[in-house]
């Protein structure tokens, strides 16, 4: 059966219609999305609103990224407000702590350059530039290793921030973590500040790295440092990357404790010699 001309054309004039629609549907911001945004932007809103709201905005991320993405980073470039703006922050720290980022792979750069600015602005809040060191600090980029070492890792900066910063560049893997975060990681260990030096031991203890250019500057501090939290991060450090136990009593003599950390040296030694021969 031939069908008549004029239901042809009536049918692909529809189509193009509904293809129109689409279209320009995809183009418009999702009304649920945008009263989100609102809400970011409204300071007068209860924190924990705010605060609920950056949750739900990620689980608007997980369903439909990139136009979630896209406006996020809308929001972050204009705002005036710097509390608006770390709400942005810590959403793009957040879109990062699973095992796969919830922003697409190709707004990376815009997402650095946001952070950036924060983060080199003097003046800006607190809280804004301590987010965007977290930020960066997740990207494995060695081009902001340099501004982080400058801004978020330099003797001037609040303590809060260098271990924040340095526990999450321990995160980073391969030779970019053993070229370029340890060596930092390492020179925390000799740190003024006790904070500092238990930090750098949990930054050490979560790069996972078993060697010993790791283990030995740990058995150093956990041997000699004169703060029992400091001595007892880096025992921990210890146990937890190379295996074994390593308990020292809470009321233990300074023999005692380098007794205990001798037995387990010993027997890590010991484990890696035979790994070797296996090898």
């Amino acid at each position: 059966m031939r069908i008549p001309r004029l239901w042809v054309g009536l049918a692909g004039a529809a189509g193009l219609l509904l293809v129109s629609h689409v279209a320009s549907g995809a183009e418009q911001s999702d009304p649920a999305v945008e009263a989100k945004i609102q809400i970011i932007e409204n300071l007068s809103q209860p924190d924990h609103q705010r605060i609920a709201t950056r949750t739900s905005l990620l689980n608007d991320l997980r369903v439909n990224p990139g136009p979630v993405a896209a406006r996020i980073l809308k929001l972050g470039k204009e705002a005036t407000n710097d509390n608006v703006r770390m709400q942005v922050a810590i959403l793009l720290v957040d879109q990062r702590r699973g095992n796969k980022p919830l922003f697409p792979a190709a707004l990376n750069p815009e997402i650095t350059r946001l952070l950036t600015t924060w983060l080199e602005t003097e003046g800006n809040d607190a809280g804004l530039r301590y987010w965007a060191a977290i930020g960066l600090a997740q990207e494995q980029n060695l081009q902001v290793l340099e501004l982080l070492k400058a801004k978020a890792l330099g003797p001037d900066v609040s303590p809060i921030v260098r271990a924040a910063v340095a526990r999450a560049l321990a995160a980073w893997r391969g030779d970019l973590l053993v070229k370029h975060v340890v060596p930092i990681l390492l020179d925390m260990l000799r740190d003024k500040d006790i904070e500092m030096r238990v930090a750098a031991c949990d930054a050490l203890l979560r790069t996972e790295l078993n060697e010993e250019f790791v283990i030995e500057p740990l058995l150093a501090v956990a041997r000699t440092d004169p703060k029992e939290p400091v001595w007892r991060a880096a025992a921990t450090a210890l146990y937890k990357i190379g295996g074994g136990r390593l308990q020292v009593k809470s009321n233990a003599t300074d023999a005692e404790r380098k007794g205990d950390i001798q037995k387990w040296e010993d027997v890590w030694r010991s484990k890696r010699r035979r790994e070797e021969r296996e090898k």
